[in-house]
Formats: C-alpha cells, sequence, structure tokens
C-alpha cells in the first residue's frame, strides 16, 4: 500500500546504551545559561513552570548522577561576567524572556549567540532548549532561527514543537518531556472519599475539581466550568482555581459564585509549588483545558496532565496534541459534562485509569528518567559532529521504515506515531529526511520499504538517503520477493 507520508521530522528521545559517547564514570560538565526567574539567589525553586522543568529538576538529576552542573545567569552576563569555556562539554540555553524592552531583548540575543559560537569553538556542545512558539515574530523570530541553526541540537517540549522547529533547521531536533513535578499520590476516585450515593447524598459531600496555570489560560477554563456549573446537576461542586492573584481570577470566581452560589463554589488559591499539589492531593478532578485552535497551546508540553496523573487524580482535558499519547488514562474531550458522569458512574474503571497512567509517567518521565534522555541527548555528539569529548566513534545506524520491528543499536525512524503499540525514535516523511545532517549516518536499513513508494519517486528517496549517508556507508534495501510472493498466492489464494 502507498504510504501517504506526511512530512513531521520530528525526533522522540529515546535511551540506547549502545550510542553512549561516554565512558559510565566519565562525567559531563554542563553549562546552563538562562534568564533567571527564580525565588532567591539559589537555584532551587522558581514560580516560572519551564524554569523548574527545563533546568531546576534536570540539572539536579544531573548532578546527582555526578556531573557538574554550572547555571548561569543572564543578569551576570549583562553586568559584564566573562566566561571561560575551559572544560565545559555541553552549553544548554533554554527560554529568553520577551519584556516590553526590545533593545535589552536584542543585546541579550546577541550575548547568547555570542556564548554558543564561543562553546563551539572551544569544543563544547550547544544544545537549545525551545519550547515556545515565537519563530513568526518581529526581531525576537530573528534570534530564534539563527539560533536553531547554530545550535549542536535542538531539544523541545512536544512533538508539536519538534515539528515546527524542524522547519528552521537541519540540526537534529529531539522533543525530551518534563520531569515529573508532583508528588507521587494514591489513585483516588470521587466514591473512595465520599462512599456509596446514599452517604454522600446525606452529607451533601461536594466534587471537588481543581484547575492550575497561568492566569493566561483562564480564557479556556472560563466556558468550561460554567458550562459545567450549568449542566451538572448530580452532585455540588467546589471548584478551586490555583494561580497568580489578578483581575481575571476575580471576576471568573465572582461570576461563578454569583450563579451557582446555592450549590456550588469556587474558591480562588493563590499559586505556590505547596499550595498547588495540596489543591490536587485535596481534589477528586483534576480539569485542564486548552484552545485547541491556537498554535501556541499546541506546542505545549504533557506536564500538567503527566503531574497530575503522578498524583493519582482523574484528569479531564482537551485533547492538544501532547495529551493525546495519554488518553488511554485521562479524559481528553471538548465536553467536561460527558467526561464527569462518565467518571461519577464507572469508578473502578476512573481509577484503573489513574493507575495505569500514573505507572507509565512515572517511568517515562521520573526525574532519573529524564536526566537520562538528557545524557542520551548529550551522547550523540559524537555521532552527529564529530566528536570533540573523547576517542570513541559509536556508527550511526538508521532503520528506515521500522514499523512494529524496533531493533536496539538503531535509530528506528517511520512516518507513523506508532505500529502495534510501538514507537519509533524519529517520526519522519521518508523521502524527506531533513531532520538529519547530510553525511549523518554509518548504515541505512530499510526492509521491504522502498516499494511502498511510486516508481517515479525512487530514484529521489534514495538520493535523499544517499545524502543521509556517509560517504562509504552501508545501505542495506532489501524487497519482496515476487517469485516466493507468486508461490504463495498459488498454494492459498
Amino acid at each position: 500500500m502507498q504510504h501517504k507520508v506526511e512530512h513531521l521530522a520530528l525526533v522522540e528521545s529515546r535511551l540506547h546504551s549502545e550510542v553512549a559517547m561516554q565512558p559510565e564514570n566519565q562525567k559531563l560538565k554542563i553549562r546552563w545559561i538562562v534568564d533567571w526567574k527564580a525565588e532567591g539567589p539559589t537555584p532551587t525553586r522558581s514560580p516560572i513552570a519551564s524554569m523548574r522543568y527545563r533546568v531546576l529538576l534536570p540539572a539536579k538529576a544531573l548532578e546527582a548522577k555526578g556531573h557538574q552542573v554550572e547555571i548561569v545567569k543572564l543578569q551576570d552576563l549583562r553586568d559584564g561576567q566573562q566566561l571561560s569555556w575551559q572544560s565545559v562539554d555541553v552549553l544548554v540555553i533554554g527560554k529568553l524572556f520577551v519584556d516590553i524592552n526590545m533593545e535589552q531583548f536584542k543585546s541579550d540575543s546577541q550575548r547568547l549567540l555570542q556564548a554558543c559560537k564561543a562553546a563551539r569553538e572551544a569544543g563544547a556542545m550547544v544544545i537549545g532548549d525551545v519550547n515556545d512558539d515565537h519563530f513568526n515574530r518581529p526581531v525576537v523570530g530573528d534570534y530564534w532561527k539563527m539560533f536553531v541553526a547554530l545550535a549542536d541540537a535542538c531539544i523541545v517540549g512536544s512533538p508539536a514543537m519538534g515539528k515546527t522547529v524542524s522547519a528552521h533547521t537541519s540540526r537534529p531536533v529531539i522533543p525530551l518531556g518534563d520531569p515529573l513535578g508532583s508528588p507521587k499520590g494514591t489513585p483516588r476516585v470521587y466514591a473512595d472519599r465520599a462512599g456509596n450515593m446514599v452517604s454522600r447524598m446525606f452529607r451533601n459531600e461536594p466534587l471537588k475539581i481543581v484547575w492550575y496555570g497561568m492566569n493566561n489560560n483562564l480564557p479556556s477554563f472560563d466556558p468550561w466550568i460554567m458550562w459545567v456549573g450549568s449542566a451538572w446537576t448530580d452532585l455540588p461542586l467546589l471548584v478551586r482555581v490555583v494561580t497568580q492573584p489578578g483581575p481575571e481570577v476575580d471576576k471568573l470566581c465572582r461570576q461563578f459564585n454569583e450563579r451557582f452560589g446555592k450549590r456550588s463554589r469556587m474558591e480562588f488559591v493563590t499559586w505556590s509549588e505547596e499550595a498547588q499539589w495540596d489543591a490536587v492531593a485535596d481534589s477528586d478532578v483534576v480539569m485542564i483545558p486548552a484552545n485547541t485552535l491556537d498554535s501556541t497551546k499546541a506546542v505545549k508540553t504533557a506536564n500538567r496532565l503527566t503531574d497530575a496523573l503522578h498524583a493519582g487524580r482523574y484528569v479531564i482535558g482537551s485533547p492538544i496534541p501532547s495529551y493525546v499519547p495519554y488518553a488511554e488514562y485521562a479524559e481528553l474531550t471538548d465536553n467536561p459534562v460527558f467526561a464527569l458522569h462518565k467518571y461519577i458512574n464507572d469508578p473502578d474503571a476512573a481509577r484503573e485509569r489513574i493507575a495505569r497512567g500514573q505507572a507509565v509517567v512515572e517511568k517515562e518521565w521520573g526525574v532519573d528518567a529524564v536526566a537520562n534522555l538528557w545524557l542520551d541527548v548529550f551522547s550523540k555528539r559524537s555521532a552527529s559532529s564529530g566528536g570533540s569529548h573523547g576517542d570513541v566513534q559509536i556508527p550511526v545506524r538508521l532503520n528506515l521504515g521500522c514499523g512494529d520491528k524496533i531493533l536496539d543499536g538503531y535509530v528506528n525512524v517511520d512516518v507513523a506515531e506508532s505500529r502495534l503499540g510501538k514507537r519509533p525514535d524519529v517520526l519522519a516523511d521518508l523521502s524527506d529526511l531533513k531532520v538529519f545532517s547530510d553525511g549523518y549516518a554509518d548504515e541505512i536499513m530499510a526492509i521491504h520499504v522502498v516499494e511502498h513508494f511510486w516508481r517515479w519517486e525512487v530514484e529521489a528517496v534514495l538520493r535523499e538517503w544517499l545524502r543521509v549517508l556517509k560517504p562509504g556507508g552501508e545501505m542495506v534495501l532489501e524487497c519482496p520477493n515476487l517469485e516466493s510472493a507468486c508461490k504463495e498466492f498459488l498454494r492459498d489464494p
């Protein structure tokens, strides 16, 4: 059957011991340059989610593995701090906040680009951690385009963000999700807390719903919770909104309580990490709607969903791309009222979904697992750019059109997100492998793949694969045996 290939050029990071660049006892010196938004002078806490998930938690986990991590504040560079690049193995640069002062942004962006160039000249690997789509913004977009083109590889928080970034660079683009930031909780549903129907009706026990996030996400939650307040008649509701103070949340709470206050109520909780997780622990359902038509939301990471599952609570959210892989464990919908009825009417199924989801996210996005994924990205330096941190050269082997045949020691590439539950390492159009640079692979293998292209496509496809293959590399192609296929057909039509 003809492959209907749609170019995605997304890389999903996967830990292969065969591609470890460093001996296990050789430790890295890793430097993060961050636009500092944190509580206090020590790098331990921040009200900014991207700071916690993309810097502080990975840095702490990497240090626990014995690697040396240095966090440099952008403000210190503004104040004239000079950086030495001696013995630095990896430079990671993430979010650059866009404040009102555009001149400040211009000077900051130049500092970061100069740091990238200095690091590369000294032999360090440069990693860009990109989690917001600013590429089409005037001035700001120019910086991000230059930055991703300069970095040795780009890490992104979601496959959707990877698709955006891959349009602006030929470097590897590697989706690497956020580590878990929530305390682990026991899977629990409303019936576990409130008892049977007679008991909870007698006590008028409310169904507890929590929403948490930045104020700019409230426009997605507002229509959902007003709809629930209007249509939900089974139980009283206690809705907690955990965010920063502001007129938006004041208005939402006032309107909800004016309309539904005789039976239900909404409470505002000032955000802190402790307050957020306390509210989740006391809740029955976590609601995380999003505007699925907003491209800026489509590229967001899955941390709100994965953290809620890890905390042991049922999640009702919108089907944004980063949430979809967890649809088996959470209710992704545009109808929260129906989802709540489903949750209440089958508590055993809801509890079982939570438990399975919790196990999955803990395995995939536990802090230690994510640290290994970061190290896996760092290890690919020898394969992607010739290796400047040691003499070990690990051959890079691509398994194109892998399907469900995920092979160890290969980078498994396919156009389908999964086949028989098996997910490739790289999601890409096999006729346009721009996620891989020229001369990237020592070996390219494609088993029963080329025959899926039309005859007039095959030459261009093979030329694209040769571009990715190193000079002198090996290409292994296997196609169906027509004679054998005919014999089998005649034997059993």
